[in-house]
Order: C-alpha cells, then sequence, then structure tokens
C-alpha cells in the first residue's frame, strides 16, 4: 500500500497533554490500519524557548506514528493555519482539523472522506456528542444516556441577533438528526475538507485567534459557492471547552464577544449591523470586565491574540 498522505489530520495541544494523549489514542488504530492517514500535532506554547521537554515531545514519545509540530502560541486559528500548511506541503489531499479534547468512534472516517468526494462540498462535520460527564447538565441524563447528548448536530446561524449555535445540543440521540444535510457552518471542532479548497478561500482568519474562525471560513465558502456538509454517519465525543478553562471563562467571554462583532459587522444585514452596533455600545458602558475589553478592540482593529492585554 502506498504511504503517500491521503489525509493530514490536524491536532492543537496547548498544555492539555491528558486530553491530547486521549484523542491521539483513540487514533491510533486507525492510523495504524492506514497509512496514507498522518497526524499533525501542533504543539503551542507561551514559552517556545524552554529548556525543558515539551509536552509535544512527551507525545512524540508516547504516540511515534504522530509529527510534533512546535509553534508559539498563534491561537486556534493560526496554529491549526500553520499544521494545515505544513501537511499541504507533504502532499496531504485532504485536512482533518480535530480538537485535542475529543475521542472518535473507530469507524468515523469513513463517512467523512466518502462525504468530501463530492467536489460541490467544502466541509462536512460529523456528529458530536458531549463526552461522558462533560455534559452541561450532566445530573439530569438518565445513566444509560450519558455518551449520546448531542454537542453538535448541525450549525445554525441567527442572522437577527448573530448567534452561531448548534442544532440539537442538549439533547439525547433519538435518531432526530440521522439525516445528512447542508448546514449553515461546519465546527472547528471536527471537519475534513480538500486541499483544493484552500486554494479556493484561503485559510482560516489569524487574526481571530479563538472563536468564530470555523463560522467566518464556513460563510467563506459558501460565497465561493461550496456547501457545508453534517454527516451524522460518524460520530465523535467533545470534552466541551477542555482547552479554554470551560464556558463563561474571562477567556471564552472576550473572544466570542470580540469576534462575535468582528463576524456581525462583516456579513450580516444592514439593520442587523445597526442593532449590533447599539448592543455593542450598552456592553462597553455597562457590560462586564471582559466585555468592555472586547468592544474596545473590535472597534479599533485590535485583533490576534489580546484577551490579556
Amino acid at each position: 500500500m502506498s504511504t503517500h498522505t491521503k489525509l493530514g489530520i490536524i491536532v492543537l495541544n496547548y498544555y492539555g497533554l491528558a486530553d491530547t494523549a486521549d484523542c491521539l489514542t483513540s487514533l491510533q488504530p486507525i492510523c495504524q490500519e492506514n497509512p496514507a492517514v498522518k497526524v499533525y500535532v501542533v504543539n503551542a506554547t507561551d514559552r517556545p524557548s524552554q529548556k525543558d521537554a515539551t509536552q509535544g515531545e512527551v507525545l512524540g514519545r508516547q504516540f511515534p506514528f504522530v509529527s510534533v509540530i512546535e509553534t508559539p502560541n498563534l491561537g486556534f486559528s493560526g496554529a491549526h493555519n500553520h499544521g494545515t500548511k505544513v501537511a499541504l506541503s507533504q502532499g496531504a489531499a485532504e485536512i482533518m482539523w480535530l480538537n485535542n479534547d475529543t475521542t472518535v468512534s473507530p469507524n468515523f472516517l469513513q463517512p467523512l472522506q466518502a462525504a468530501i468526494k463530492d467536489k460541490s462540498i467544502g466541509a462536512v462535520t460529523p456528529k458530536i456528542y458531549f463526552s461522558p460527564g462533560r455534559e452541561y447538565h450532566h445530573v439530569d441524563y438518565a445513566k444509560e444516556d450519558i455518551g449520546k447528548v448531542i454537542w453538535y448536530a448541525g450549525g445554525i446561524i441567527d442572522w437577527d441577533n448573530i448567534y452561531a449555535f448548534h442544532r440539537g445540543v442538549d439533547e439525547v440521540d433519538r435518531g432526530q438528526f440521522d439525516q445528512k444535510q447542508e448546514t449553515d457552518f461546519c465546527t472547528g471542532c471536527c471537519f475534513i475538507t480538500r486541499s483544493d479548497v484552500f486554494e479556493r478561500v484561503g485559510f482560516f482568519a489569524d487574526k481571530l485567534f479563538l472563536y468564530y474562525e470555523d463560522t467566518d471560513w464556513s460563510i467563506r465558502l459558501h460565497q465561493a459557492g461550496l456547501k457545508t456538509l453534517y454527516e451524522p454517519n460518524s460520530v465523535i465525543w467533545h470534552k466541551n471547552a477542555g482547552s479554554t478553562k470551560g464556558s463563561g471563562s474571562d477567556l471564552q467571554v472576550y473572544y466570542q464577544t470580540r469576534n462575535r462583532i468582528y463576524f456581525g459587522l462583516k456579513y450580516a444585514p444592514y439593520k442587523t449591523k445597526a442593532a449590533l452596533i447599539r448592543e455593542s455600545l450598552h456592553k462597553w458602558q455597562s457590560g462586564s470586565t471582559m466585555e468592555k475589553k472586547a468592544v474596545r478592540h473590535a472597534f479599533t482593529n485590535r485583533f490576534g491574540n489580546r484577551h490579556a492585554k
């Protein structure tokens, strides 16, 4: 069998050693069975010159089938872009972004690769469950339903209010989202695309750093005449917000607020843009510290890694 890289899977590790190890453990049998699949671990660090072994080096020793790429902290978008460019330079015909805080089912790959063969499709995302015990309201579910609570079953953009949300979130999977269909956006948690798509629409927006990069890119796919697809026959599990200190953290509030303003002012109808500006002014006057900072940075074009500045 040829060892040419058919698919490059990009996994970002940012001080998430245990989660990344779980993710790679779930990928290992897939890669061992298919040498045309190669995993690239982008190990991002705030201290790239430290003398001690990096988490990337630890992962490289533990999982010799991966290729480790060391980078400074380029953000979610920048680090994945960097890993993608390395994989493409090594001949990858398909690219997958996969969160490090996920684990995959043994047969998750085949439906995604089959779907992305359609040249009218720009990206495909699987059905994603909450990892057991990581549900928003995990105490409310029956024991037999844990591990089958939906995190993503397609993406929906509310253009009137500029919110991107997940279809089916918090619902127990009873087969209600088992139909393959087009979706408003593919989540950056996991999607597959082809190398030619990057040639048509470019990479993710580095300036966004974290959050809304997947939604922005999905809209650019649509503008280029490409579809985004939800594929329910592929299943993975996600430890929600495993790399951003959890839902509602200062980091999440800052980047969600700032990048939502950017996204809305870039793509929304004029009436919605006016409402978004009014909402932003209200947050600037009476919002939380992180909201005020996010609004100020959005309107003064201060993007990239700005959370701590």
